[in-house]
C-alpha cells in the first residue's frame, strides 16, 4: 500500500480555453486524484484553488510537471495539506445570506462580525449587480460558515444586520 500525500494547488493567470483540461491531464499522468475545487473567471482571469492527492513518491515529479504551466503564464502555488482537522464534533455549519446596497467595507464589516463570534469562512461567494427597478448597485454574498454549537445566533445575526440599515441578512443553521 503506497503512502497519499493530500496537496493544494492555487492558481492565478490570463483565462484562456484548455486550462482545466490541461491541468486535468498533468493530474492523470501523475496518478492524482482531484478531490475538489473552486474555479472562476474574473474579469479575464482565470482563479482557481484545487484539493487533490496522490502517492507520495509522484509529488515531486507532478511538482516539476506543473512548473510547464507557469512557462504558459499560469501562477501556480503547490501546498501539501496537514491530516490535523478540528474536532468537528463541537461545530455546527451555518449558511449566512447578505444583500444590501453595495459601498466599500461590507465584507471587512462581514468578516469582523465573524471573527468577533470566533465564527470560520469555509467558503464565500460574493457577486455585485444592479438592482432590478432602480439600477442602484447591489452586493450579495453567501457564505458557509462553522460555529461551536453554544454559539448566540441571534447575537451574531443583530451584529450583522447593524452593519448597516440597507443589509438584509438571513443566517441559518444547517444541519451536516
Amino acid at each position: 500500500m503506497s503512502l497519499r500525500k493530500s496537496f493544494v494547488l492555487t492558481m492565478v493567470g490570463r483565462d484562456h480555453p484548455g486550462i482545466v483540461n490541461r491541468l486535468s491531464n498533468i493530474l492523470l499522468e501523475h496518478k492524482a486524484n482531484w478531490l475538489e475545487s473552486r474555479m472562476a473567471n474574473l474579469q479575464g482571469e482565470f482563479a482557481g484553488i484545487l484539493h487533490a492527492d496522490i502517492d507520495a513518491r509522484q509529488f515531486t515529479a507532478l511538482l516539476a510537471e506543473l512548473q510547464k504551466l507557469q512557462a504558459e503564464g499560469l501562477q501556480i502555488i503547490a501546498r501539501e495539506t496537514g491530516s490535523d482537522s478540528p474536532d468537528s464534533l463541537d461545530l455546527r455549519t451555518l449558511e449566512l445570506e447578505v444583500v444590501g446596497t453595495d459601498r466599500p467595507g461590507i465584507v471587512r464589516d462581514i468578516a469582523d462580525v465573524l471573527t468577533r463570534f470566533e465564527i470560520n469562512i469555509e467558503e464565500i461567494s460574493t457577486e455585485f449587480s444592479e438592482a432590478p427597478m432602480s439600477s442602484a448597485p447591489l452586493f450579495r454574498a453567501t457564505a458557509h460558515l462553522t460555529a461551536h454549537q453554544g454559539i448566540d445566533l441571534d447575537a451574531v445575526q443583530m451584529a450583522i444586520e447593524n452593519i448597516g440599515n440597507d443589509l438584509m441578512t438571513e443566517l441559518r443553521i444547517r444541519i451536516g
